[in-house]
């Protein structure tokens, strides 16, 4: 078949743009609908394609690897890296509008898939399946998590130290749990057992597993970044 004769992917390369440059224009699309028309049938359609663009994103990602012969690699089949599980919880959140769901779309989405896109754990470039895969699951979490404060004018909770601390003891949950499953069954979920093949910014921060109190430290330093839009609008109610 034509996708098994892509490349493999390099970072910076013209699909690599190309894609980001698509999720902007869906970004801008989807915030200009909600803005002009709130309640109208266009603003629910934007929101409606965020929400199905997540929910399916983990299916197309199973799929791609079911169609390059990679079905068998575990590491490919579970949804436990962190973005599928914010896919899911993206799309959870759009349609519930719950709090904590928001909070973990906005600091989960860009604060660890957002680094997905800048440096993609990817092997092969378009056209080949995992591309589209990749791009749509990661595209559109951090979509989700722009278009929650620019297009619906979402806020997390005050106070900011109590809702970022939540979030902080959820992701070290997190990584406790996907310990235990790689331990088990040999995988590297949330990359805790080693660092990702391709170039990323892992390579810098030290040899395994000292990287991951760095990770840790820089959760941190994220989660006090990504409150600072709020810190004002937060404290005027």
């Amino acid at each position: 078949m034509p996708f098994l004769l892509a490349s493999k992917f390099t970072l910076g390369s013209t699909s690599h743009g190309l894609a980001l440059l698509f999720g902007l224009a869906v970004l801008v699309v989807a915030i200009i609908a909600q803005r002009r028309a709130p309640e109208g049938k266009l603003a629910r359609r934007a929101v409606w394609v965020i929400i199905l663009a997540n929910l399916t994103s983990v299916f197309h990602t199973s799929a791609s690897h079911y169609f390059s012969g990679r079905v068998t690699d575990l590491n490919h089949v579970l949804p436990l890296h962190l973005c599928d599980l914010t896919s899911l919880v993206a799309a959870a959140a759009l349609y519930s509008r719950k709090p904590l769901l928001c909070e973990l779309t906005y600091y989960l989405g860009l604060g660890g898939t957002l680094q997905g896109l800048i440096t993609p754990n990817l092997h092969y470039d378009f056209p080949h399946p995992t591309y589209f895969s990749f791009f749509q699951l990661h595209l559109f979490v951090v979509i989700a998590a722009l278009f929650l404060p620019l297009g619906m004018g979402w806020k997390p909770r005050r106070p900011l130290l109590r809702t970022t601390a939540k979030v902080f003891g959820i992701i070290c949950g997190y990584l406790l749990t996907v310990f235990a499953i790689n331990s088990a069954l040999g995988t590297n979920y949330a990359f805790v057992m080693h660092k990702p093949e391709n170039p990323s910014l892992y390579d810098h921060l030290g040899p395994h597993p000292w990287y991951l109190l760095s990770v840790l430290g820089l959760v941190v330093v994220m989660l006090a970044l990504l409150s600072v839009p709020f810190l004002r609008t937060s404290s005027k109610k």
